[in-house]
């Protein structure tokens, strides 16, 4: 079982994956770039009317960027609320496993 330390340090290791490694396009790394949001972390701290407020980022994006988030395991049916978009807006892949608990175990 791991300890408080190595939990946190999977999930830090989680949030400061740069926003380029978590699979979104190109265009989207890049304007999430521009925004000076470079790492999970920081994109789960940005609000929606600041992403949707950026040139090139609508819901199309938005939803991108949750889906990812979701892939690499920051995901909660609040997120998806929070950010305006409810379950019949989200794209329709299935949700990946949370990469931190098959990892674990």
């Amino acid at each position: 079982m791991p300890t408080t330390h190595e939990t946190q340090r999977e999930m830090d290791e989680c949030l400061d994956q740069s926003v380029s490694s978590i699979g979104l396009k190109v265009r989207t790394a890049n304007k999430l770039e521009e925004l000076g949001l470079f790492t999970v972390r920081d994109v789960l701290g940005c609000s929606r009317e600041t992403l949707l407020s950026t040139s090139g980022i609508a819901q199309g994006t938005l939803k991108e960027i949750l889906t990812c988030l979701e892939k690499v395991g920051f995901y909660t049916e609040n997120r998806w609320q929070t950010l305006g978009m409810d379950n019949a807006q989200r794209e329709t892949a299935p949700p990946t496993p949370d990469t931190r608990t098959a990892a674990r175990g």
